[in-house]
């Protein structure tokens, strides 16, 4: 996600506040892709592995994923219909870290004691098929994270024209055509203003966005 580091922070406070408070089970895949998307990899990971991993560790001594499932799984079918709660909190959580990882460079091995902690303690308790496959989920993004070859950072924008005081402008009058503002009932050039620039610190477009946000 392109966002700017202010944002970007708010961002991942919001979002590790929702998945603090809500088990989302029927769009894990989606939060899990979210938080996989937000900010570098050194930030995904300092603010998801250790809180996630303290989640999964809990549910796990509680007795998720303790009873072992033959049954096939329809990719196409919502993934926790046939789990208890806990199960599905543990893979929640499981579903987040396996996202974090993927394509985090050299970052992991700061986390690597975490890591290897949880890949032990999924494998040697999870009785489950989903712990067991999504725990070797976790094995393979981390090893492709650190034997493969990728892009780090993903830009619309070379350095020079993203990091320039005017690409703000540049963006806005190449990405929003006054057609469609005009059909929102808005003046294109009041409104461009606007979101480019700040007011006492705040930018207006967090603000229009999301009232109860500060910015």
């Amino acid at each position: 996600m392109q966002l700017s580091d202010r944002i970007t922070a708010l961002a991942i406070t919001k979002m590790k506040h929702f998945v603090s408070q809500n088990v989302a089970i029927k769009a894990a895949k989606v939060i899990g892709y979210i938080c996989g998307h937000l900010g570098s990899p050194e930030k995904r990971l300092s603010s998801f592995l250790n809180f996630c991993k303290e989640k999964m560790l809990t549910e796990l001594n509680m007795g998720a994923s303790s009873f072992s499932d033959n049954r096939t799984y329809s990719s196409t079918s919502n993934a926790f219909e046939i789990a208890s709660m806990g199960d599905a909190s543990f893979h929640y959580y499981q579903c987040i870290v396996n996202s974090i990882t993927i394509n985090s460079g050299k970052h992991i091995l700061a986390y690597q004691d975490a890591i290897i902690d949880i890949l032990e303690q999924t494998f040697s308790k999870s009785e489950s098929k989903r712990g067991h496959k999504w725990s070797a989920k976790l094995l393979k993004n981390v090893l492709n994270s650190l034997l493969t070859i990728y892009p780090e950072e993903y830009r619309s924008h070379d350095p020079e024209t993203w990091n320039s005081k005017g690409i703000l402008h540049f963006l806005l009058n190449e990405r929003i055509p006054n057609w469609k503002l005009q059909s929102m009932g808005r003046n294109p050039r009041r409104f461009k203003y606007q979101l480019a620039h700040s007011v006492s610190g705040r930018n207006i477009f967090c603000r229009h966005i999301n009232r109860n946000i500060q910015c």
